[in-house]
């Protein structure tokens, strides 16, 4: 690498790459943020969240980076205040792991204490462990010293004291060093609930969870919608997760849980409702599955509902820019250029995290960046982009995936948008499906 940051850390200076200079802002930015508004809320939520696919000569993992940029966002718009890691080695990681226990020994007993990570975990002796990307593992006695321990995040929980404490692994993979091990087994062990707590697996322990088809694993994706499904409590939420896996993977994989919460906790506040989340379980793959042939049902409402406007900001807030009509293509992506999430909904491509524009002005969540976002054939989209000031079209392409073109004022761009959680998967099947040939 050419370019280096260099970054003060306890004192010491130390080179550090791109990503890692992002992480330090990041970190350093939601250390203020937790200062300035943890005191106000009667509630603190705070969540490390981590995705490790990069194993170098071991393989790269196929979700967890897209599994953990969902986790965080989703966390992030239920209330939790996110640190967030994408291939960490381990020195990060337990520094992350460090800064954690941190902020939730200021969060206090009225805290809310959550970890998610996805990637490579392995077994050992009973004992479960986390694998960072940049592991040196010959024997089984380095996976003690190369890794990170999954009980040292509840060590940091319950030294906090923390009311309400949550562990998610979506780490059931196949152990990549399973033959050279003698004490190794499939899968994660079970590890015991400490008062307060809920550990969550993407499977029963001792067995392996499934990557699926899409961007997302099925388990992630599933618990993502669960998540912000109003008044449900925690232990619905994680069923919901446990029937919706089980009947995608035809019970091959049974998300598994063990509790001992003594309180309610729900991640999004409300009147729980029976009706299914939209776009549950929608990938690229997923979508395109279904049935032709069968009458598409009516698209289903609006249902993303925006805070009031905050500010008076270069772009118009979702509340100013009126719904108009639905597209096929309606719901969340990912785009490539800069790893931000937007939701196209109802004519108004919106963003759903805050980054800066040009490296000049603040983009907010819920911005409004193209508007006048009409259906022109299939698969193909048309607007106006009002960050970029020019014609904005978008193509769908017979994977999923979808090309965006600007023409702006600065000069053309193009980038990819994956989708994350579409509207209405049907439709959204039959147009991917026509584009196919199928």
């Amino acid at each position: 690498m050419s370019d280096r940051n260099i970054a003060s850390v306890g004192g010491a200076c130390r080179p550090v790459d791109g990503d890692g200079f992002r992480r330090l802002v990041a970190s350093i930015v939601f250390a203020l943020a937790l200062l300035l508004g943890g005191a106000a809320a009667a509630e603190t939520r705070v969540a490390l969240v981590i995705g490790n696919a990069d194993y170098g000569a071991m393989g790269r993992l196929k979700n967890p980076v897209n599994d953990a940029r969902l986790m965080a966002q989703t966390l992030r718009d239920v209330g939790f205040r996110v640190i967030e890691l994408i291939d960490a080695d381990q020195q990060e990681m337990k520094r992350s792991v460090r800064d954690f226990g941190r902020w939730l020994r200021r969060a206090g007993p009225e805290g809310v204490a959550l970890f998610y990570y996805a990637g490579h975990g392995v077994q050992v002796a009973g004992r479960n462990y986390l694998l960072p990307v940049e592991a040196q593992i010959l024997a089984e006695g380095d996976v003690d010293i190369e890794s990170v321990a999954a009980d040292s995040i509840l060590e940091q929980m319950e030294h906090a004291n923390t009311g309400v404490n949550i562990v998610i692994l979506d780490a059931c993979r196949n152990n990549p060093f399973q033959q050279g091990f003698r004490s190794a087994s499939r899968g994660l062990a079970r590890m015991e609930a400490p008062t307060g707590s809920y550990i969550a697996y993407s499977t029963a322990p001792g067995q392996l969870a499934m990557d699926g088809d899409g961007p997302n694993s099925p388990f992630t994706l599933s618990l993502a919608n669960a998540m912000q499904r109003p008044g449900l409590s925690i232990e619905r939420v994680f069923k919901t997760v446990r029937r919706e896996v089980a009947g995608l993977s035809e019970e091959r994989q049974i998300p598994w849980s063990s509790s001992s919460l003594i309180g309610e906790f729900s991640f999004r506040g409300g009147s729980a409702t029976a009706t299914a989340p939209q776009g549950s379980g929608a990938t690229p793959s997923g979508v395109a599955s279904a049935a032709s042939g069968q009458t598409r049902p009516a698209s289903p409402p609006v249902t993303v509902v925006a805070p009031p406007a905050s500010k008076k900001g270069s772009l118009p807030h979702l509340s100013q820019v009126p719904p108009t009509r639905r597209t096929a293509m309606d719901g969340l992506w990912l785009l490539a250029a800069n790893n931000i999430p937007y939701q196209i909904e109802a004519g108004r491509i919106f963003a759903m995290a805050e980054y800066m524009h040009l490296l000049i002005f603040p983009v907010e969540a819920y911005d409004v960046v193209v508007r006048d976002v009409t259906q022109t054939g299939p698969g193909q989209l048309a607007g106006q982009d009002l960050a970029l000031l020019g014609p904005w079209t978008g193509r769908l392409q017979a994977d999923g995936t979808m090309t965006i073109s600007v023409q702006g004022a600065l000069g053309p761009f193009n980038s990819i948008l994956t989708p994350i959680r579409i509207t209405d998967p049907q439709w959204f099947a039959e147009v991917v499906s026509s584009l196919s040939g199928g």
